[in-house]
């Protein structure tokens, strides 16, 4: 009711209102779905997972490429992964569905507290990051050439970044998503700043941004790991010779509980007897303890040399 009267008062409406009182001391990051990815005000559970996973991926990347400002990232910081647990969730209107990211700014960043010149806090510089690889990535878009997002890292976007914005598009329900950034404003002199922005899974946009990410990323570091996971999926392809049935490849895709830095999906390959391990933790729902060398090739995570791989 209060809100409703302030708004009444000041000629705007409620969504204006309320977007006035959370943008004063939060940026926000807006996610929109199109109308027709929405049913009876509800959306899949499995386009709903896809959101929120590869929405926190993206504030850990964009955070990461902040603190570290280099094309590639094999291991998020700890001070990204801070970043990312410290914003919330925050609803949308009822004839819309999507959310809002709350990215808290430290209460120093208040009007009077800071001069024009002074360096603005991570949590907007990170946001800053955020609406700046989105305008490359809508520019390489029009343009049909990665040049744009390739040639801005000091102020854009990493290899990670565009992959994981690459994995929030496939996973929308209906390859389409709405974006909006809101900044903070502090007094006359610094008025709440807005853009907007709309991507499609249509046309080259995928490929553009995939091939940007692979430029940026012709290289990325292995990384040693020890951690425990779950068995999500098994693959086995086979062939026929003659009567025989032989197994050419079989695949597993790993859940990590404890390997947060990289996130939680990683591929392997393992040997027969690995490979009927995890057969039996996925039938008993038992987790498995890994040891090896994760590698991260076209936007996913690979284990290989494998030296531990048992039952927990």
């Amino acid at each position: 009711m209060a809100v409703s009267t302030a708004a009444s008062i000041s000629g705007i409406s409620i969504e204006q209102m309320l977007l006035r009182i959370w943008s004063s001391t939060n940026d926000l990051i807006q996610i929109r779905l199109p109308d027709q990815a929405i049913l009876n005000e509800t959306i899949a559970l499995s386009g709903a997972r896809n959101l929120l996973s590869n929405t926190g991926e993206i504030l850990k990347s964009a955070a990461s490429t902040e603190i570290l400002g280099q094309r590639r990232i094999a291991k998020a910081p700890k001070e990204a992964l801070f970043f990312r647990d410290s914003c919330r969730m925050g609803h949308t209107f009822q004839g819309s569905f999507g959310f809002r990211i709350h990215v808290p700014l430290p209460d120093a960043w208040q009007e009077g507290f800071f001069a024009h010149t002074e360096e603005p806090p991570f949590e907007r510089r990170v946001v800053d990051r955020i609406n700046r690889s989105l305008m490359t990535f809508t520019q390489a878009v029009e343009d049909r050439n990665i040049s744009p997002i390739v040639n801005s890292l000091s102020d854009g976007a990493s290899s990670r970044l565009c992959e994981d914005f690459v994995k929030l598009l496939e996973g929308t329900p209906t390859g389409r998503l709405d974006f909006g950034i809101v900044r903070s404003g502090r007094s006359e002199n610094f008025p709440v700043q807005t853009s907007h922005y709309s991507f499609s899974t249509g046309g080259n946009t995928l490929d553009l941004l995939t091939e940007a990410a692979e430029r940026l990323s012709e290289v990325e570091t292995p990384i040693q790991v020890s951690f425990h996971a779950n068995v999500f999926l098994l693959q086995s392809q086979t062939r026929q010779i003659g009567e025989q049935i032989v197994a050419e490849e079989r695949k597993i895709r790993l859940e990590a509980i404890d390997l947060d830095e990289v996130g939680s999906s990683i591929w392997a390959t393992p040997e027969n007897d690995d490979y009927w391990k995890a057969v039996e933790a996925h039938t008993h729902g038992r987790s498995l303890k890994v040891t090896g060398t994760l590698v991260r090739r076209r936007g996913r995570w690979h284990l290989s040399n494998i030296s531990a791989f048992e039952l927990d």
